[in-house]
């Protein structure tokens, strides 16, 4: 990957910039680049609550490295292409609102309105910490200035609050009080409420369904974890979902056909399952998180032991390898 610094500098050339300032800054950029990743992160494997750690660690940017001046975007092995992603969307999102432009990008470059009120978030704390102060971003060929940013803007998205969201769960009845209704997702069920007016079982057709997709007025907590649906109105019934990258810890791999997987929910064991039968992958999990998790590493270790090796194979493996070769580029 290209190196991509960060450097801060003072308007007036004869003063230097203080630590405690420029520390405060690296973080704010640490924090934005986290959260850029968490959007890619989120869009790309579905994830419904919070990021875990491991994967987030994708995104970490390092002192020196092969940048050699201020903060660097060396990366670890098996994260690059997933980085280069993450700097190009931070360039963009610095060069865009660091000339004081709004209008409805920020809300175009991120539509899921949690991932844009935390990236919101950030570019405030930047801009204020800067407080008159220059970011110089960017490759050694293409440095830029982040200056100034329209602060109400962005503010008026962080006031925002709940927000109309989709989320992937199970719609059940609440056992303790007849007439309410439960999420399901996490390792802990989530208040459901209906829009008023709803009609006339909605919610027990959305409950006798599988796995759905909820519009509703989502909560969240500061990590990302649903804490409650409000104004629910639409319930979509989904069989199947399509991850056109594999994420894990340790790796990343964009394909160039999506794999499609089955997903279901089995209310007698609690556990959530995605399958992938000609690829023989069936994981079960507590949680639709933990479940899309294991999905990726299932795919990622055939990827491994059938397509990066030097090995030839025969039989039903020889058809696994030839299957696995129509997702990746030729």
């Amino acid at each position: 990957m290209q190196p991509f610094g960060f450097n801060v500098i003072s308007e007036n050339a004869k003063e230097g910039i203080p630590i405690a300032i420029a520390g405060r800054i690296m973080v704010d950029i640490q924090n934005l680049l986290t959260d850029i990743g968490r959007h890619i992160v989120r869009s790309e494997m579905l994830l419904q609550n919070e990021i875990p750690p491991e994967i987030l660690n994708k995104f970490t940017l390092r002192i020196g490295g092969s940048s050699n001046k201020g903060l660097g975007s060396n990366v670890k092995t098996g994260s690059e292409e997933l980085m280069d992603v993450a700097i190009k969307i931070l360039f963009e999102t610095l060069n865009y609102l660091g000339r004081g432009a709004s209008g409805f990008w920020v809300a175009n470059k991120f539509p899921d309105p949690f991932e844009r009120v935390s990236i919101a978030r950030d570019l405030v704390a930047l801009n204020d910490h800067l407080d008159g102060n220059v970011l110089v971003y960017g490759p050694p060929n293409d440095q830029r200035q982040f200056r100034k940013l329209d602060r109400e803007k962005l503010l008026s998205y962080i006031r925002s609050g709940a927000e109309r969201y989709t989320v992937i769960g199970k719609v059940s009845s609440d056992p303790r009080y007849k007439g309410h209704w439960n999420f399901i997702s996490s390792d802990a069920p989530v208040s459901l409420n209906p829009i008023k007016k709803s009609p006339k079982g909605m919610m027990e057709k959305a409950a006798a369904s599988g796995v759905v997709e909820v519009m509703g007025s989502v909560s969240k907590n500061t990590e990302g974890r649903v804490l409650s649906i409000n104004n629910a109105e639409s319930f979509n019934e989904i069989n199947e979902v399509m991850f056109y990258r594999i994420i894990t810890a340790e790796s990343n791999l964009l394909l160039v056909a999506p794999v499609v997987a089955s997903v279901s929910y089995v209310p007698g064991t609690k556990m959530w399952r995605i399958a992938h039968s000609d690829l023989g992958i069936d994981v079960s999990r507590p949680t639709w998180d933990e479940c899309v998790v294991a999905f990726h590493k299932e795919f990622m270790y055939l990827y491994e032991t059938y397509v990066q090796t030097n090995k030839t194979f025969q039989g039903d493996d020889k058809k696994a390898q030839a299957l696995l070769m129509t997702f990746l580029p030729a």
